[in-house]
């Protein structure tokens, strides 16, 4: 390996976190450290963006719409350096103690979303759906290692992870502070029922999604043992029209 090689790999390795911490210091600096509780416990299940930036949303709620802005540059930025980090050093992070288990443990899981969503025909499109639609596991961490499995450009694999994740997060956070807003007295009440609400249709679209696919596989074996048996009808019946000649 040259040394240019080396160097951007050094670069590429220890520049995005130290830019990714530096912004989350400056933010909770201002705002408040129990910011960094929340992004801990975004890393955590089963929480997600349905839970966290809710009640990020909550606690920044004194700051008005700029409430949106913070916690949306936040979630953005982790998902950014989270999928930046893993795309550009999946090697790297195989290695790592630990963490490469984990990472490992995500591959299977990955590959078990790409034929479960058919994300290896929908490619761009599909990770954009994958990563904006709040399922637990559908972050940009698993995106990342779909994308790396379908051998998709870095580049183009990060902007979709990224664009995915501000989608996201801006339709999440606007509901939040319009709730928050609305419903003050019955913050909490209505953080708690948003994410119910947010569970149950994730839930439900992930089981629409597992009952098309066994529908499909089951219309699909129907078609091939009728095609079966018309072959068999077919066969027989030039036996017999053979036997009468």
């Amino acid at each position: 390996m040259t040394f240019k090689k080396i160097l951007k790999k050094l670069i590429l390795l220890i520049v995005p976190p130290i830019l990714y911490a530096f912004l989350v210091y400056s933010i909770i600096k201002v705002f408040g450290y129990k910011l960094a509780g929340f992004l801990i416990a975004y890393f955590i299940p089963p929480a997600g963006k349905e839970s966290i930036i809710p009640l990020m949303v909550s606690y920044l709620s004194d700051y008005g719409a700029f409430a949106v802005v913070i916690t949306i540059l936040l979630i953005t930025a982790t998902d950014a350096f989270t999928a930046f980090f893993i795309i550009w050093n999946f090697d790297i992070v195989l290695m790592i103690p630990k963490i490469g288990e984990i990472i490992l443990k995500l591959e299977e899981k990955a590959k078990k979303f790409i034929e479960e969503y058919d994300l290896a025909k929908n490619t761009h499109l599909g990770l954009f759906i994958f990563v904006f639609i709040p399922f637990q596991g559908t972050g940009s961490t698993t995106a990342s290692i779909i994308g790396r499995l379908l051998g998709l450009d870095n580049l183009k694999l990060f902007l979709t992870i990224v664009s995915a994740s501000f989608t996201s997060s801006l339709f999440i956070a606007t509901v939040s502070i319009y709730l928050t807003k609305h419903f003050k007295d019955y913050s909490i009440l209505v953080i708690i029922g948003f994410i119910l609400i947010a569970g149950v249709v994730a839930r439900s679209i992930r089981k629409y999604r597992v009952y098309h696919k066994i529908l499909h596989e089951a219309q699909r074996r129907v078609r091939k043992n009728f095609e079966g048996v018309g072959s068999r009808l077919h066969i027989n019946r030039d036996k017999k029209d053979n036997r009468k000649r």
